[in-house]
């Protein structure tokens, strides 16, 4: 499995399935956490909708819904979220299992607390016990903010919105003009939702391992990355599902440019490759040669991609030009690079020690945009910034392309996926708390 990946795909065997759920299952969770975005280093959205989903499978939604019903407004008080209005007191937030706070050593069991104020209704599962801060009064709505109207959370004058939850290990995706695509390691699926939000849809199922995507004007692509795995395409209609390319070894990156597809092989302990063939059929084209190359791009006059390597700075990033000549090294002795990006002067990836680098787009010198990332796996920019996702601390951190100080746009969504920007926002998919995310501004 390629690094860009969330977690390891003994993960993915181990999860169930599940099927994503549009926006409007997040709703609740939207009224609930519109005033507070982080507590105690928890996301509040993440955290109330994993609550919500864990109420749904265990076909408790009502719970869900007395649990929602004590808010709309949550305070942060001691590093735990506490609803506003309920008498009494609900204490954190916490229902059906679900529910972490800084001041707890495991996940407690119970909704609510006792009726006396001040009190919490057991031992926490550390041995303590914490008073609760009284009887919230509830917030006054002061209008729409930093973030104007925002159907989300609002941190830091970033509008944050869950697109789609409960979805099955979500990890690439990528944008259009009006959709979000991404593909589901576990699930088998490849889906897609409005921007603006509204009904999350499959557009295939039953596709193995999912996992490098890319759009054209028309059609959705991927590849199932997978030893006897495929390359895939289906029209953003969701008719006309059509098996480009069988029995390649663990395809991984993949990129559209004009009537061609592009993609790499990974094939990890063997020599991997990068192919082409037409968009629609055709003959297989063998581009380039390398050690798991993974990460890949295309503009109109050559194709780029990321060498992961075979241990410790033995990663490469490489471009094949269009005009016959042989793949040239952009950048060598690079520590698992996984993913690259495009604008109209420079190549962008970053690598697994932690750094977010640029080249320019025919060579030239290495520029070092950002260190000490906690783990990055997925890359975009929009030729004014640089977008990543830290799997580390499940940020999502951006650098001006010319480097300078980074901006941290989210924090706590868990181990990572892919990531995309367009004109006004950012996307990215948060593997293991199986949710799309945006975020306005970017």
């Amino acid at each position: 499995m390629p690094k860009l990946a969330g977690i390891p795909l003994l993960l993915a065997a181990l999860a169930t399935s599940a099927a994503c759920s549009s926006s409007s299952t997040s709703t609740t969770c939207a009224s609930v956490c519109q005033h507070v975005g982080d507590c105690g280093g928890t996301s509040c959205l993440a955290l109330c909708l994993t609550a919500e989903s864990a109420c749904n499978t265990a076909n408790e939604s009502s719970v869900f819904q007395s649990w929602a019903s004590c808010g709309p407004v949550f305070n942060c008080v001691n590093d735990e979220f506490v609803p506003a209005n309920c008498a009494p007191q609900q204490d954190a937030l916490l229902v059906c299992g679900v529910g972490v706070t800084t001041h707890d050593a495991g996940m407690p069991s119970i909704m609510f607390p006792d009726a006396t104020t001040g009190h919490d209704a057991s031992p926490r599962p550390d041995g303590t016990t914490l008073p609760d801060a009284g009887v919230d009064a509830p917030l006054a709505d002061t209008g729409p903010g930093p973030c104007g109207a925002c159907p989300g959370t609002c941190t830091n004058g970033e509008c944050l919105v869950a697109l789609a939850s409960g979805c099955d290990q979500p990890d690439q995706v990528a944008v259009d003009g009006t959709s979000v695509y991404w593909t589901e390691v576990s699930g088998g699926s490849v889906s897609t939702v409005p921007k603006g939000g509204g009904p999350a849809s499959a557009l295939a199922s039953g596709q193995g391992s999912p996992y490098g995507i890319a759009l054209d004007a028309t059609s959705v692509y991927w590849t199932t990355n997978e030893d006897d795995g495929a390359v895939v395409k289906i029209g953003k209609s969701g008719a006309g599902l059509t098996t480009l390319a069988t029995g390649q070894n663990q395809p991984a990156g993949i990129a559209v440019g004009g009537s061609t597809v592009y993609w790499t092989n990974s094939a990890f302990g063997e020599p991997g490759y990068v192919l082409d063939m037409g968009s629609s059929g055709g003959s297989i084209i063998t581009l380039g040669q390398g050690e798991s190359p993974v990460g890949i791009a295309v503009n109109g006059s050559a194709l780029y991609w990321a060498n992961e390597g075979s241990g410790p700075s033995t990663g490469s990033v490489m471009r094949y030009a269009f005009n016959g000549s042989a793949a040239v090294t952009l950048a060598g002795s690079l520590n698992a690079p996984s993913a690259i990006a495009l604008d109209s002067s420079n190549v962008y990836w970053v690598t697994e020690d932690g750094f977010a680098m640029k080249a320019p787009l025919t060579g030239g010198l290495v520029t070092t945009l950002a260190s000490q990332q906690n783990d990055p796996l997925a890359i975009a920019t929009d030729g004014t910034s640089v977008y990543w996702t830290n799997n580390g601390d499940g940020s999502v951190v951006k650098v001006g392309v010319n480097g300078g100080a980074t901006t941290t746009i989210a924090t706590g969504s868990g181990n990572m996926g892919g990531i995309a920007v367009d004109a006004t926002s950012v996307y990215w998919a948060a593997y293991t708390s199986g949710t799309i995310m945006k975020a306005t501004p970017k």
